[in-house]
């Protein structure tokens, strides 16, 4: 495993996020996603790789469901339903066939009131606070609830492990938001 400090993680997941073709709110989303999963440690960067190498489809919305022809990308639909659950009145949403449903835990947190994320295992989030059971990977329908008793805080962790493979996956990702280099710009001294 590799080591990175928080900045150096949330950075990284902002460039391959928009290198893997994401519009920069979302990238932007993504790197906020990665820190604060990485600071309850939790396999925060490996989990945006294996999101960013499927192909995921954008949800849409039905009721208290939303739902797309393949399986859904966990960004977008964390981004929808941490938007639709902060709405006062909300009895529950359910997600069907996230993709590396691990990455909607932050938006449920980011509802500024205590939700219970449930599929293969089950979360008890709150903005500083997660507490889970289960597994977290692969492809999963999930059920979001708000839920009366809010989870004591998790002690912070201020690194982020991240495996080599990974790592060399999402770098290539980030170097595609780089401008490619010019005779002009090595001529001002770019590069060196």
């Amino acid at each position: 495993m590799t080591e990175l400090s928080l900045n150096e993680a949330a950075a990284l997941a902002r460039k391959a996020t928009r290198g893997a073709g994401y519009d920069w709110g979302l990238a932007t989303e993504a790197a906020r996603a990665v820190r604060w999963l990485a600071m309850r440690g939790q396999p925060a960067l490996d989990a945006l790789d294996a999101l960013l190498a499927s192909e995921t489809a954008a949800p849409r919305l039905e009721g208290d469901r939303l739902w797309a022809e393949g399986p859904l990308c966990a960004l977008r639909a964390g981004a929808v339903a941490g938007d639709l659950a902060a709405l006062p009145g909300l009895a529950g949403l359910r997600l069907e066939r996230v993709r590396v449903p691990l990455l909607v835990l932050p938006f449920a947190a980011g509802t500024g009131r205590p939700m219970r994320v449930s599929g293969h295992g089950v979360a008890h989030v709150a903005p500083e606070a997660l507490h889970l059971t289960g597994d977290w990977r692969g492809t999963q329908d999930l059920r979001l609830a708000p839920c009366d008793d809010a989870p004591a805080p998790t002690p912070p962790i201020f690194r982020a492990d991240v495996s080599p493979d990974a790592l060399t996956r999402l770098e290539a990702l980030a170097q595609r938001t780089y401008a490619p280099a010019t005779d002009a710009s090595r001529r001002l001294g770019a590069g060196e």
